[in-house]
């Protein structure tokens, strides 16, 4: 996935990625499957303020549907 894809998620607080010493974005698995789910989402027509309560519930532990919580 591009940076420019990543930054999408990023800037609304929808994903949170960790940066090596020389500042690259370094993505652990869990991570990778929230951008996946949120990129499909998105793919789908659901609007950020759609993606950010599905994030929400996830991190709460609610998932919106049956197997997302697998995906946070």
């Amino acid at each position: 996935m591009s940076p420019r894809a990543l930054r999408h998620y990023e800037r609304p607080g929808l994903i949170a990625v960790a940066r090596d010493r020389a500042g690259r974005r370094t993505c652990d698995a869990a991570a990778m499957r929230r951008v996946v789910l949120l990129a499909r989402m998105r793919t789908s027509g659901a609007p950020i303020a759609g993606l950010r309560r599905c994030v929400e519930l996830v991190d709460a532990g609610s998932a919106p549907w049956p197997n997302v919580s697998t995906c946070s």
